[in-house]
Parts: C-alpha cells; sequence; structure tokens
C-alpha cells in the first residue's frame, strides 16, 4: 500500500450524482437515494488541507461540472496550485483530445517518492466528461485545470468489478493482507476527501458514503502524510472491495454493476435504485471463481488490459457537442457596396442582424428574407445593444459573428463548425483589404460569446454603451483575443497511427513494447529503435539494435513517422526531434 503523499493523485469528490451511469463504477452512481453536492466550504478546507502536497488535485465525481459551486471551486483550487502558463487551450482546437493529451505531456515530470520515481502533474485536475455542463464551464477550465481525464464513453471502456467482496471469493484471513496490500487501485491511483472526511483510498470513500459508514479523517493539514500502518479502520471498507482480486472487466457503456450475494443484500438495506433491475447483475462464484457464465462476455481480466483502446477514444468529435455551435451573423456597413457585401455573408449564416442607418436598411430589405435576419437601425441601438439582444440567453453554443465594413467571408470558414472553441476568447482582425481563408476584404470581424468572462466581469450593462467592435475589445481580458484566422487554429499530434507506414520509436524503456505494438496493431513496420542512453546504444531490443538519435538524421528518407515511447520525456524528445527538422505532423506518441 501507498501513503497517499506517495500516491501522483489525491482526489476530492465534489458530488456523486452524473449524466451516466457507468458499468462498475467506483463512485457507485446511480445506486444512492439521494446524492451530495459538496459545499464550498468543505472544498476549501479540503484543497488547504493539501498544502505542501506535490502531485495532482483532483476535482472529481459523478460529474464535477453538476456541482452548483462547481466554477468557484475550480477557481479556488487554482489560486493555491496555479496552472501553468499555455496558450494551448485558448486557441481552437482542431482536434481537441490530442490537445488535451499534448498539454498533459507538457506538464508531465518526475517526483521522488517513498517508492522511487513517480510520474505526476503538479496542480489542478479534472475528471469529467466532455457532456454535463463541461461546455458551459469550458473557459473556466482552461484558465485552471492542468490535467484533464476526460470521457464522455462513446467508446468501449473497461471496470472491473467492485463490489464483490473478498469473502465471496473465499479468500482466507491469513491470504487476505498479502492481497490487499497489493491492491492495483491503491497502488496505482488515488486518495480521497468526501463531505465525511479524508480515506486513503477512493474506492473506501465511497463505499463508506455508499453505506453510510462512519467517515474518514478529519479534513486538517497534513492528513494525506499518514503511512499505511496508519490506516487503521479504515482498512475494514477493503472487506467489501472486490479490485484487489482477479476477477473480469466490463464495458463501461453495459451499464451494469456486478455484485457478489453479500453485497446485493447491503444494497438492498440501503434502499438502492438499481438492486433487482437490469443493471444488477449478482455473479456466480464456484471454488473462489467467478463462472464464465457470470461474466461480461468476450471480457477477461488483466492487468496490462488497456481503460480503452487509445486516448483520443475518450472523446467522440461527431457524437458530442462541444463543437456545436449556432453562429448568428452582425452585420454592420454604411455604404451600398458592403452592404450588398452584408447580403452575400448573410447566406452563411442561420439567422442574424443588418446593422446601418434606416436608408440603407430599406435598401437591404428588396433583396433579402425578412423572417430570417432583423434590421436594426443605427441610430436607435448602439453595437452593444445588439450583442446583448443575440447573446443575452448565455448558451455556450451561441456566438456572434460580427462584421463591419467591406470584408466577405469565404467558404473556408465553414471549417469553424469542426473546431472546438473556447468560449471565453474574443477572435478579431483588423482587415485592411487584406485576404487569409477565412475573410477577404477591409473592415473589422469578430467572434463572440456570451458566457465570456470578461462579459461577465463588465457587466452588460457596460456594454451596452459601447458603439463599436474596438471599444468591446479593449474591455476583453488579458491574452484572450486572438488573432481570427486560420493559423491560429491548434492541432496537436494526433494519437491516431496511419497504417503501411514506417516509424521509428524513440524510447526504449517501459513505453517501448505498447509502442511496438500499437504500431504492428496498425499494420505498419518498426524500422528502429533509437535511445538517448550511451548505455543502451548497441544493445538488442526486440531483436532490433539500439541506435543513438543521430541516426535520424542521416537515414530520414528510411521512415515515415517517429514514434515518442516515453509520456515522460515527451517534452524533451519532441523538441529534440524539431531541432532535427521533423515536423510535429511527423511524429507520434503511444
Amino acid at each position: 500500500m501507498k501513503s497517499p503523499k506517495d500516491m501522483r493523485i489525491i482526489q476530492i469528490d465534489i458530488t456523486n450524482t452524473c449524466v451516466f451511469q457507468c458499468s462498475n463504477c467506483t463512485r457507485f452512481c446511480g445506486h444512492h437515494k439521494k446524492p451530495f453536492f459538496m459545499d464550498f466550504e468543505t472544498f476549501k478546507r479540503a484543497v488547504d488541507s493539501l498544502d505542501g502536497y506535490v502531485g495532482t488535485i483532483g476535482m472529481m465525481g459523478g460529474e464535477p461540472t453538476l456541482n452548483p459551486e462547481f466554477e468557484r471551486m475550480a477557481e479556488y483550487l487554482a489560486s493555491k496550485k496555479p496552472k501553468k502558463v499555455s496558450n494551448k487551450m485558448l486557441r481552437p482546437q482542431k482536434h481537441f483530445m490530442d490537445g488535451i493529451h499534448d498539454l498533459e505531456f507538457d506538464h508531465t515530470f518526475l517526483y521522488p517518492c517513498g517508492d522511487g520515481m513517480r510520474q505526476t502533474v503538479d496542480g489542478p485536475g479534472l475528471w469529467a466528461t466532455t457532456l454535463g455542463n463541461y461546455k458551459k464551464y469550458y473557459e473556466t477550465i482552461q484558465d485552471c485545470i492542468q490535467y484533464q481525464a476526460l470521457n464522455d464513453h462513446s467508446n468501449a471502456m473497461y471496470h472491473q468489478p467492485a463490489l464483490i467482496s473478498r469473502k465471496s471469493l473465499g479468500i482466507t484471513d491469513e491470504e487476505w493482507p498479502k492481497i490487499r496490500d497489493n491492491c492495483w487501485i491503491q497502488n496505482v491511483w488515488s486518495a480521497s476527501i468526501t463531505p465525511k472526511g479524508a480515506f486513503f483510498c477512493e474506492v473506501a470513500a465511497s463505499l463508506d458514503m455508499l453505506f453510510d459508514g462512519p467517515g474518514g479523517w478529519e479534513i486538517e493539514p497534513g492528513w494525506w502524510k499518514r503511512e499505511p500502518k496508519d490506516f487503521g479502520d479504515q482498512l475494514h471498507w477493503c472487506e467489501l472491495c472486490g479490485l484487489a482480486c482477479e476477477t473480469f472487466m466490463r464495458n463501461a457503456n453495459d451499464r451494469v454493476y456486478d455484485v457478489s450475494e453479500d453485497i446485493h443484500e447491503k444494497l438492498c438495506k440501503i434502499g438502492s435504485r438499481l438492486v433487482n433491475t437490469e443493471h444488477e447483475n449478482i455473479v456466480e462464484i464456484k471454488d473462489g471463481k467467478v463462472t464464465e457464465t457470470s461474466k461480461a462476455k468476450g471480457e477477461r481480466f488483466s492487468t496490462a488490459m488497456p481503460y480503452t483502446k487509445s486516448y483520443s477514444a475518450r472523446y467522440n468529435e461527431v457524437e458530442t457537442k462541444l463543437t456545436y455551435k449556432k453562429i448568428i451573423g452582425v452585420f454592420e456597413f454604411d455604404d451600398k457596396e458592403s452592404a450588398d457585401i452584408a447580403i452575400q455573408n448573410s447566406a452563411k449564416v442561420e439567422s442574424g442582424y443588418f446593422y446601418a442607418n434606416d436608408e440603407l436598411l430599406n435598401y437591404v430589405k428588396i433583396k433579402t428574407d425578412m423572417d430570417k435576419y432583423e434590421y436594426v437601425d443605427k441610430e436607435k441601438s448602439s453595437l452593444g445593444k445588439l450583442l446583448y439582444k443575440a447573446l443575452k440567453d448565455e448558451n455556450p453554443e451561441v456566438y456572434a459573428l460580427v462584421i463591419k465594413g467591406k470584408v466577405e467571408i469565404k467558404e473556408a470558414v465553414n471549417e469553424l463548425n469542426g473546431l472546438v472553441l473556447n468560449p471565453g476568447v474574443l477572435l478579431y482582425s483588423d482587415m485592411d483589404n487584406e485576404e487569409n481563408e477565412f475573410f477577404k476584404g477591409e473592415g473589422v470581424v469578430a467572434l463572440v460569446n456570451g458566457i465570456a468572462k470578461s462579459i461577465r466581469c463588465n457587466g452588460w450593462d457596460k456594454l451596452l454603451k459601447y458603439t463599436d467592435l474596438c471599444s468591446i475589445k479593449d474591455i476583453w481580458l488579458e491574452g484572450k483575443v486572438l488573432a481570427f484566422t486560420p493559423e491560429v487554429v491548434y492541432e496537436a499530434p494526433a494519437d491516431a497511427l496511419v497504417s503501411n507506414s514506417r516509424y521509428v520509436i524513440w524510447g526504449t524503456g517501459n513505453g517501448f513494447m505498447p509502442a511496438y505494438n500499437k504500431i504492428i496493431n496498425a499494420n505498419s513496420k518498426v524500422i528502429a529503435a533509437l535511445d538517448s542512453s550511451i548505455n543502451k546504444q548497441g544493445k538488442i531490443i526486440n531483436g532490433m539494435e539500439i541506435y543513438s538519435p543521430e541516426w535520424i538524421k542521416t537515414h530520414r528518407n528510411e521512415f515515415d513517422y517517429v514514434m515518442i515511447g516515453s509520456s515522460i520525456y515527451y517534452r524533451e524528445i519532441r523538441d529534440a526531434l524539431i531541432k532535427m527538422g521533423i515536423e510535429e505532423k511527423a511524429m507520434a506518441w503511444i
């Protein structure tokens, strides 16, 4: 077992309500008769209690963004554990999950702990789905959170049953301590804080909440320094948890909890809403093993079995709504030439407003669909009032595309539909007869969202007075005005591999074989193994001689991609490859 101080993560469970009901969830979502929402003062005390801890402090659920105090909590956590500055997630994301993964690599490092070095991200973390209120809090999350473990469960994910007791498996009192103390989830994952106290293990914390236990340790500074010898009575929760035992795994999307008979009886006593329904599978156990007929079909337990087939599989760019946006046009013009361009632009948005003097509005009305657009007289309304009218509902999916002057929308702007945007960012360009893939002409273009902190901090009452885009830009928060051009779009290195290609693997440590297998499974070839360590160069790994990375410079025509076979040293290897002239689009990762 591990002391919490040696764990790379300590979670703060701020709610157990969720938008999903995943199979064998470690928070037992769906079983509770009444969900909890941690209050802000308890959360603040939890964060303060972890002063001095080096590692990720996670906000966890259920779905944490459903806590009404989520934004306030995230900002407080970031104030105590400041996020390292990066503008990657301010920029429009072409491949959102790859961007999140890239950000994780940027902040991962090694830290000494009780059993050697551990890989960690020191800062605020979030375990959430991209559904719930993620889109609503997108700006705050990117401002405050350094490590994001996201999952929309659009693909198969595998969970081992927790609600199978060790006694139902026939594990004796003599055998149990050794099995318990080698539990993979306590050794690999996290301690946790709930409204009922602090716990040495996240699952123990959840069991205490589910079965109305006595609670955890006092949430006070330094509680996380306890050693395994100090875990005491909390260890009794291990008796009800099957995660230390080899059983099987189930697809989280099955929405089924696998439970032993004795746990089923306990669930009946607390009035679980899932007992005796299609969401409960009471496993049959014979000779200390779950029978094959009781297991999820086609899946077997393995400590090497990945949670999912790839990192990017945690998120579906097509099915989730992070990319969905409704674009409302706001077209301002001062002459007939710019009015004609505004009419042309209006066909490329769902609805909108024409903003001009009365004479020009009459000119436009003759040529346009009066049901689709509104005509706003500049003499009777400010631009701020018009933006308020378009965005007052504070819907994160609604953007105002504001164009003033002779700026023509080009077809490439449709690429916006496939991008994940940060609603807190003002995309803004002042064009002087310029042209890019999105626009051409002379004037000003901007994309505005009504939930931006810049608007909320100033208040609509202030913006109502503004008559031009430049004034609105000036009140935007520092660093959150970006050029409205295709170049601002961020495309992180992709997780997916290219089939029928030639790969080099840089890194021959623990990540080499996963990298090798991933390449082979993509029907591609590994043609060389590289490592920076002189002690490894010249040795053989998987039948291949290990070369110095300098090999790349003289053999560039022999490979297509470089697989970075280390998550710990990802940044260093990536930077070295760039210096060697290898573009990021020719890099891959495990």
